[in-house]
């Protein structure tokens, strides 16, 4: 099939360091050119993948912060690159994107990556669930997880294809592991790094912090969690792929501790790939891509978190990469999407 891939213009794909999203573009590219597609990406800043390439910008926007005008940009360039393609399926991954509807014919599948349903500190989820709510039957909506679709279930959901991850790339560790517990994430209140650092020292285990923080995370970082550093948590700002799947595979577990709905949780799928158990909080989508007692344990209250972590051994590593492989590498989400772009593209 002739696929177009359109990316956020926020980072590049694949990203030097976070990216979630760009992750999980930049995995699905290789494995459907693998697979026999004809692949074009329109993103920006510099090619980085074996896709046929296309920039609407020639560096990553996100230094504009939460403005909207790079992605309306970003959006009509995109469309005007796309009508003079020609392709089977335009694969949209922005948010603005699905208000395009058919881009000269060519049908658009988007996939949600955010939440659609806000959290205790925060309504702006909600916001976005009702703004794909308006959409009606004009956007073709795929989920990341069940939960996802489960939390507005009268969207105008196609079907459900869980995030992949490149399994292999990734370092499976079976046994030699050290003792500390990881908390990797982006520095922000849902991500929950206070309570990660409550847990681990009830428990008398070390931590590491490590994750995104740039000048969005700063404040809440500031705030809340500089005052709980101390003895026994290290802290490791903006560790870039390799050093976070390399402290993934030598930690005891991860430490998960999210507050509200993530729609899947790509770090989850990666310990798995390292064999790497669990510890998380029963929010979203986590109870569907950790398995409760199999890849790790799943706490419905906080104060739970500092005794599943001492049962972090019973987990066994190998079970955790069978997982890994068989529902969350590249050629399962792949396998999904190819059902999906034939039926969209029949409608």
């Amino acid at each position: 099939m002739r696929i177009a891939i359109v990316g956020r213009p926020w980072i590049e794909v694949p990203p030097p360091g976070h990216g979630g999203v760009e992750r999980v573009c930049a995995t699905l590219i290789a494995e459907l050119i693998r697979r026999g597609h004809d692949v074009t990406l329109i993103g920006v800043g510099r090619d980085g993948t074996q896709a046929t390439f296309h920039a609407t910008y020639s560096e990553p926007q996100m230094h504009h912060g939460v403005s909207l005008i790079p992605e309306l940009a970003h959006a009509a360039r995109a469309r005007r690159l796309l009508a003079e393609g020609s392709f089977d399926i335009v694969h949209d991954h922005t948010l603005i994107g699905p208000l395009l509807g058919r881009v000269g014919g060519t049908p658009v599948l988007s996939t949600v990556h955010d939440p659609v349903l806000g959290y205790e500190t925060s309504e702006k989820y909600t916001l976005l669930g009702d703004y794909y709510d308006a959409l009606g039957p004009d956007a073709n909506l795929v989920a990341v997880s069940r939960a996802q679709r489960a939390a507005r279930p009268g969207l105008n959901w196609v079907d459900t294809v869980h995030n992949g991850i490149d399994v292999d790339s990734l370092p499976f560790n079976g046994s030699d592991r050290d003792g500390f517990v990881l908390w990797l994430a982006r520095f922000i209140p849902g991500k929950a790094p206070d309570l990660a650092i409550r847990a681990a020292r009830e428990a008398g285990l070390p931590l590491v912090l490590a994750g995104r923080l740039g000048a969005q995370e700063r404040p809440y970082f500031d705030e809340v969690v500089r005052p709980l550093l101390g003895d026994g948590v290290e802290l490791i700002a903006n560790p870039g792929q390799d050093e976070a799947m390399g402290l993934l595979s030598r930690a005891c577990c991860l430490l998960h501790p999210v507050r509200f709905a993530e729609p899947f949780g790509m770090v989850l799928a990666e310990a798995a790939a390292c064999g790497t158990p669990v510890v998380g909080m029963n929010r979203g989508a986590v109870a569907e891509v950790v398995a409760d007692g199999v890849t790790g344990w799943i706490c419905d209250d906080p104060a739970d978190l500092a005794a599943a972590l001492h049962r972090a051994g019973e987990i066994d590593p190998v079970v955790c990469r069978d997982r890994a492989v068989r529902n969350f590498s590249a050629g399962a989400m792949a396998h999904g999407y190819e059902r999906l772009y034939r039926a969209v593209a029949e409608l």
